[in-house]
């Protein structure tokens, strides 16, 4: 027999749910920043370019930013949003950042100082011959689009793709559209993925977002997995939109800092005392979004 306060609660969620179709959209739109309504999720753009196979490498990282346009341009042309790291840039080491091409590890790494949520790594060798009045240009490329959670599928695009024009810059550029052309579907895919998954930040306090509610016996064991976390002294119902429910910790005390809530995680995606698995689907500043999944 369900107790009061589970009837009670299954209540408020049914008149909150009622709500939330109409009070989501409203409440969004006052509390997201500004920059956050006007453009997409950010993609960070690492492609490393050598002047024949089996030359050095070039890239704009870690200091030779301006490098960085041909790309950033070619992908805002087609309604993405690269990240320009001309603009307040953080400081990249140079023995972390130092190899061209960079890892995919690196690159996921950088992203995140960034904070993007896409990004395209790789390089491409150029083969250029110029003959009369024409250059002609050959690129051999080896790029990877993934997601910085690694949970979304990779695109992989090797190919060997040609372009004739008067210079070698005209040719470049001509392939360069080529790629961004062919990439911006599903990066375009990826990043709206991102953004459905972004959380909003509408509480002082990091929230931690249900992807679906569960039924109100696995809520209340949920409520009380958090509570036995010493940093957590309450809990409350933040929001509830399109079958989610926020949780946020501590109400009206704010946590010491950023590395509190990830040790709160830590904990509470550890724990093994109940019959069901937490499971992390994203993470940001505002929070995080997680999975129950029962045994």
């Amino acid at each position: 027999m369900k107790s009061k306060y589970v009837t009670k609660y299954m209540t408020m969620l049914n008149h909150a749910a009622q709500m939330a179709v109409i009070l989501s959209g409203v409440a969004l739109a006052f509390c997201l920043p500004a920059h956050a309504l006007a453009k997409g999720t950010p993609m960070l753009v690492t492609v490393a370019e050598s002047a024949s196979p089996g030359a050095p490498h070039t890239a704009w990282w870690p200091n030779h930013f301006e490098r960085a346009q041909p790309w950033n341009r070619l992908f805002a042309q087609r309604g993405l949003t690269p990240i320009d790291p001309t603009q307040n840039a953080p400081r990249l080491s140079p023995t972390v950042y130092g190899q061209a091409p960079l890892s995919d590890a690196n690159a996921r790494t950088m992203a995140s100082l960034f904070g993007a949520r896409a990004m395209l790594n790789g390089s491409i060798a150029w083969t250029c011959t110029t003959q009369a009045q024409e250059t002609a240009c050959q690129a051999h490329t080896d790029l990877r689009l993934f997601d910085d959670t690694g949970r979304m599928p990779q695109t992989e695009y090797r190919r060997t793709l040609q372009a004739i024009a008067q210079t070698q810059d005209d040719a470049q550029n001509q392939i360069r559209a080529r790629i961004t052309l062919d990439l911006s579907i599903p990066a375009s895919a990826m990043t709206r993925a991102q953004e459905a998954r972004a959380i909003p930040r509408l509480t002082d306090n990091p929230v931690i977002v249900l992807d679906a509610i569960p039924d109100a016996d696995t809520l209340v064991a949920i409520r009380k997995r958090l509570k036995r976390i010493p940093a957590i002294d309450d809990i409350s119902e933040a929001w509830v939109s399109q079958g989610t429910l926020a949780l946020e910790l501590n109400p009206g005390k704010p946590l010491e800092n950023p590395a509190t809530f990830q040790n709160i995680m830590q904990a509470f995606l550890s724990d093994t005392q109940d019959d069901f698995v937490v499971r992390e689907l994203a993470h940001s500043d505002a929070g995080a979004i997680v999975e129950i999944v029962q045994f």
